[in-house]
């Protein structure tokens, strides 16, 4: 792997590796992050960063927003406790209009007070967001006791009270004593010779005036073991364990690495996800992680279950923990961890965009582009259990699913295309829920409207509504004097939905409805189309429910991730209610000559049904 090295008189750092590629990927990487802010400064690193896509000297946030959109590309940042990273993604023949543009947002932005008012607003809104996903506040909470008493234990983003405080004035103060060339490194990969990288590197930040950071970091305060347990009101218990752990700087941290995803990586086969979900189904999500810092680092078991099996989980994990400090851990079991992680390394390696950001590798941020894609590292794509909707894809061999996603995008690229509210709320579903991948998305919400469009629906109901986009998608393809009705059991995503909802200019034709389907639905009348989206180990009952009481002659039921990753095929596991629940769906509507079916492959499978 070869990289061009070299440092900028002004003391900026510069890093280049030349492939073959039609896109670049560039990024500048500043260390400073929330650990920097002063007692009086908390979450001003992440608005700042947010504030740099705002105004500069010589353009307005408009132009900011659509100089490399306009070309095709993008420009996006993020904030951790250590950095803040502005990044893009262009054609080769942009990255000079990529690397100018970073360096006037970072070197020459006025902060206008108007808009830092809005960005001010927007940061609240996603402070409130993770206060609803008890998933993901529990993080901010352990950290925040795991650092008692250090920069790096407070939330990165900051709280209302502190944020409305900040001023432009504030904000240039920040970057005057953090902001030091010193502390930036600028990266470029993609097709572009050693040369012509100097030469952009020289044109757009060797003038810029030299800095030297004159503080250093406070160091993280004793620590000491802690138990502690909050009341919340949520459905699950969310459970956390771990503790502080080595440095980047700690040879250890490659061994600890490996035992974090031996325990809980991504993949289905991890210890804790074969001991805990299963074996004994007892979570649905759970996982472990271990992020290095400078000086210190993390390490974390993170798993979510029913409130009264919390001790029963606990006890599985700590045994597993046990039987590895035991020794049990066999050779060949070792040497096939440490392939499997050698080969999700590569593979990870393998997407360019991935070098220029090698701090979004290792540490939880905070994204600050509200109008673009979230790029945060703690992405947890798998679903919590609670309304179960798909296994790991990480499961499925992974050739088969690098086709399908090629297949997909290709599929995407020629169909209509998604439009703003549809993608906003996808971004925000990525952004504050913890699994994002139970949203419907573009191309099955494309089929659902159209599905709407053709069998012109006088009445549907939904069983599932997660945050919303496929009710959305749904109400859209209504006729007029059509109502959807859409039923989730989870409360805490009801905000979300009800945004949407009321954005979409479509409140008169959706009705919201919170609880159990099996308990609601039956006092709702006769439906055209009943769309089953929720939980998976409830799909028998859902249809049962459905054909007593819910349709007629000539309805119409659509059954989604009725494939299962390919689990269906298999003999489920007698602990596995899951695929148990699905394959007893399928065969019971196999079975039933009431009804005709179709299956569809599409995504995780769709079961097309009419009563006939």
């Amino acid at each position: 792997m070869e990289f061009t090295r070299y440092t900028l008189r002004n003391g900026i750092r510069c890093i280049h590796k030349q492939v073959r590629s039609a896109a670049v990927h560039c990024a500048l990487t500043v260390g400073t992050g929330s650990r920097d802010e002063q007692p009086a400064e908390h979450g001003m690193a992440h608005l700042l960063e947010h504030a740099f896509f705002k105004g500069t000297e010589r353009r307005r946030a408009y132009h900011i927003n659509c100089r490399l959109e306009n070309l095709g590309g993008e420009l996006n940042a993020y904030t951790t406790k250590e950095e803040t990273v502005i990044h893009t993604t262009t054609l080769r023949a942009d990255l000079s209009k990529a690397a100018e543009l970073i360096a006037d947002i970072v070197f020459h932005s006025t902060f206008p007070a108007k808009e830092l008012e809005k960005e001010k607003d927007i940061i609240v809104d996603e402070i409130n967001s993770y206060k609803d996903s008890p998933s993901e506040r529990i993080f901010d909470d352990f950290e925040d006791l795991v650092f008692k008493g250090s920069p790096l234990g407070h939330n990165i983003l900051g709280s209302k009270a502190s944020l409305m405080k900040y001023t432009r004035d504030d904000l240039k103060r920040f970057v005057a004593r953090t902001y030091n060339t010193d502390q930036m490194v600028f990266s470029v990969i993609g097709n572009v010779s050693p040369k012509r990288f100097r030469e952009i590197c020289d044109r757009y930040f060797a003038s810029q005036t030299a800095s030297a950071r004159t503080f250093s970091r406070e160091r993280t305060a004793p620590y000491e073991p802690f138990s502690k347990t909050l009341h919340r009101n949520c459905h699950q218990a969310h459970c956390l364990l771990g503790g502080r752990a080595y440095s980047l700087r700690d040879d250890r941290r490659v061994a600890l690495s490996l035992l974090s995803n031996l325990l809980g990586g991504p993949s289905a086969n991890s210890l804790l996800n074969l001991a805990v979900r299963e074996r004994n189904g007892l979570s649905y999500s759970i996982e472990s992680s271990f992020t290095p810092l400078s000086d210190t680092g993390i390490a974390t078991i993170y798993f979510g279950t029913d409130k009264d099996r919390t001790d029963e989980c606990l006890s599985i994990v700590r045994h597993e923990l046990e039987r590895i400090c035991r020794g049990e851990l066999k050779e060949r079991q070792l040497g096939i961890a440490k392939k499997q992680y050698i080969g999700q390394i590569t593979l990870a390696m393998e997407s360019n965009e991935s070098y220029p950001q090698l701090p979004d590798l290792r540490q939880r941020g905070r994204s600050g582009r509200a109008a673009c894609q979230n790029p945060l590292d703690h992405r947890r794509a798998d679903r919590r259990g609670g309304r179960g909707d798909i296994p790991r894809a990480e499961s499925v061999d992974a050739a088969v699913q690098m086709t399908m996603n090629d297949l997909e995008r290709y599929i995407e690229a020629h169909i209509a295309p998604e439009d703003e509210l549809l993608r906003e709320l996808d971004r925000e579903t990525h952004l504050s829920v913890v699994q994002p991948r139970m949203l419907s998305g573009h191309m099955q919400g494309r089929l659902l409207e159209m599905l709407v469009r053709m069998l012109a629906p006088k009445r549907i109901l939904e069983i599932g509504t997660f945050t919303g986009y496929s009710a959305i998608c749904m109400a859209r393809g209504l006729p007029v004097g059509g109502e959807l009705h859409t039923i989730e059991v989870d409360d805490e995503l009801e905000a979300i939905a009800a945004r949407y909802f009321a954005r979409s200019g479509l409140g008169d034709r959706i009705f919201a409805h919170i609880g159990s389907a099996l308990d609601l639905a039956p006092a709702l009348g006769l439906f055209d189309l009943i769309f089953i989206d929720g939980d998976k180990r409830e799909y028998p009952d859902y249809y049962r429910m459905a054909m007593r009481t819910l349709v007629r002659s000539g309805s119409y039921l659509l059954a989604d991730n009725i494939l299962w990753y390919g689990k269906v095929t298999e003999p489920a596991a007698h602990n596995d209610r899951h695929t148990k629940a699905i394959q007893e769906f399928n065969d019971l509507v196999a079975a039933d000559d009431r009804v005709e079916n179709v299956i569809l492959p599409i995504r995780d499978g769709l079961n097309l049904i009419r009563v006939k």
